[in-house]
């Protein structure tokens, strides 16, 4: 009788060390097929950032200019691979997408990088900080508002990042910011019939 009754118990211990087993080694062996798969290039890298141009709006009417930032995406230093996203660069600041959207809102575009070395921009840079110089503290404001003004009136500021959710799959984050007003957006861009289109 207790012959039976060990037989069993071992027979049910097998059968749990054999499932364990078996999840341990589907764990094992399906997480590296998901990491490459996550890691795999995206495919037509060129046709997703004129699709990510072409379907740039913002709801600003009086906005006469886009200023284009680069990608600002900072992460904690103690994330693990997994918790961080695979990063996809739209380059909106190459030539061809500053044209596509240029093309599509009728607007000037220019990066940050250009805008800053503009002459009329250098001026009132200058103005401002010699205006706190001479001031110092009671003409910070003062020059703030010059500069803000100087700086972004009627000035798009875009912000977009781009991660990857698969080979197919893309989400964006963007970011328009005029005159103290603040619109964040999110995309998801898939890969259907050899064209990028927006879901």
């Amino acid at each position: 009788m207790y012959k039976r009754i060990f037989k069993k118990i071992f027979i049910s211990i097998g059968v749990l060390l054999g499932l364990l087993a078996g999840f341990i080694c589907y764990v094992w062996v399906s997480r590296p097929i998901r990491e490459r798969r996550r890691h795999e290039p995206i495919v037509a890298p060129a046709q997703l950032r004129l699709a990510i141009a072409n379907n740039i709006s913002h709801p600003f009417i009086k906005a006469d200019t886009i200023l284009i930032r680069e990608n600002t995406w900072t992460f904690c230093g103690n994330s693990t691979s997994e918790e961080l996203p695979e990063i996809f660069r739209p380059q909106l600041t190459a030539d061809l997408q500053k044209k596509q959207i240029s093309r599509r809102l009728q607007h000037c575009v220019l990066t940050y990088g250009e805008f800053t070395q503009c002459r009329h921009i250098r001026d009132v840079l200058k103005d401002a900080t010699e205006d706190m110089i001479i001031h110092k503290m009671d003409s910070l404001s003062k020059a703030w508002d010059v500069y803000y003004k100087g700086f972004y009136k009627n000035k798009v500021e875009i912000t977009i990042n781009a991660e990857e959710l698969s080979p197919e799959e893309v989400k964006t984050y963007e970011t328009y910011e005029w005159n103290g007003q603040k619109v964040s957006v999110e995309k998801y861009f898939n890969y259907e019939d050899k064209h990028w289109v927006l879901e």
